[in-house]
């Protein structure tokens, strides 16, 4: 594929399938990775699997001040970040579904 040796990549979202997914296929291509997400069980093992590299930062990015955090404590642990994967989700009242839906009505209404 391609080479990210040398870089480094903050993988938010990364406790969970798809963020775990992204988080391998850097890693696996050369780049460092700060895997961040809410649990941290689920971090610890995705950083054991890959090994070297590789830092867990736990943090819920639902807290206004947790990006800011988050980026600092992938800074101190990774020099710079060359690569953001912004992919943590939040959902309340599941407002997603409602907006999806919504959006597929209004797709359907102008077809």
């Amino acid at each position: 594929m391609f080479d990210l040796s040398g870089q480094s990549a903050l993988v938010t979202g990364a406790s969970g399938g798809i963020g775990g997914a992204i988080a391998r296929a850097l890693h696996r291509q050369g780049a460092t990775v700060a895997v961040a997400g809410r649990r941290s069980a689920a971090l610890d093992a995705l950083v054991a699997e890959l090994g070297g590299r590789a830092h867990a930062l736990t943090g819920d990015l639902a807290d206004p001040s947790a990006p800011d955090r988050l980026v600092r404590e992938a800074e101190a642990v990774m020099g710079q970040i060359d690569i953001l994967v912004n992919n943590a989700g939040i959902t309340r009242d599941a407002l997603a579904c409602v907006c999806a839906t919504r959006i597929g009505r209004r797709s359907s209404r102008s077809t």
